[in-house]
């Protein structure tokens, strides 16, 4: 084989390589990004807007705004106490419930509990995850292994300009 048949054959294949890498970071740019929010996308509570989602046992209700990508708000009550939560819902299975304190983020002070979730229509089963040294179960300690919610609709809201 030539010098220069085999300059034309490396050129040949550094052209396929960069094509092959631009269609590869295209199609990640077009549909990569939302794929791992698809993969549970029409599962978690908070993709069913003005819903109510209530646990009997323990006595605990979030409720899903209309407003995409917020935080579920709720009450949580135990030995006669009421706590005002908020429920963090990650792209995956994981759930965050902490204590209301109007601060956006996670802390150990407003933590109260992390689990899993199995996800449907009309239920959601949260097992909840460790035990209070390890970032997983502060409120409830050993007592609450699973909390299970059924799903409620909320009543339309009526505004003033109706």
């Amino acid at each position: 084989m030539k010098q220069q048949d085999i300059g034309i054959e490396r050129n040949s294949k550094m052209k396929f390589l960069k094509l092959l890498v631009f269609v590869f970071c295209l199609w990640f740019m077009l549909c990569g990004c939302k794929m791992c929010r698809t993969l549970y996308d029409g599962q978690r509570p908070n993709d069913y807007p003005n819903t109510r989602w209530v646990s009997k046992e323990p006595d605990i209700y979030f409720e899903v705004s209309d407003v995409p990508g917020q935080l579920c708000y709720g009450k949580l009550v135990k030995d006669g106490k009421t706590i005002d939560i908020k429920v963090d819902f990650s792209l995956d299975t994981d759930v965050y419930v902490m204590i209301n304190d109007g601060v956006g983020t996670r802390t150990d002070e407003n933590f109260l509990f992390k689990g899993y979730c199995k996800f449907s229509e009309t239920k959601l089963v949260i097992t909840i995850e460790g035990n209070p040294e390890n970032y997983g179960n502060y409120y409830f300690g050993e007592d609450v292994k699973k909390i299970t919610f059924i799903r409620e609709e909320l009543p339309d809201v009526v505004s003033d300009n109706e």
